[in-house]
């Protein structure tokens, strides 16, 4: 395997006024899966020099209204594939 490319994306957007669990779908959906895939996928992309890419969007950069739980998790998921880049091995 050489890359390894991850997107996912929940369309929940009702801001700081959202219920609860919305808010954990979307931090499961896409911190949970993006950990998961990656773990899984490591060994094979040791093997063959690959790399991760996840792919975030401009919520994960910059707050916007109705944005809460996917802003918050979309820049987890840039500090994520960041901290992941500094790991050895």
């Amino acid at each position: 395997m050489r890359p390894l490319f991850g997107h996912c994306g929940d369309p929940v957007g009702r801001g700081i006024s959202g219920r609860f669990e919305g808010w954990l779908g979307v931090a499961s959906t896409v911190l949970h899966g993006a950990f998961l895939v990656s773990q899984a996928a490591v060994p094979a992309l040791k093997e063959t020099s690959g790399s991760i890419v996840n792919i975030a969007s401009i919520s994960g950069l910059r707050a916007s209204t109705l944005r809460v739980a996917c802003g918050m998790s979309k820049a987890a998921l840039i500090h994520l594939t960041k901290q992941q880049a500094a790991e050895p091995g």
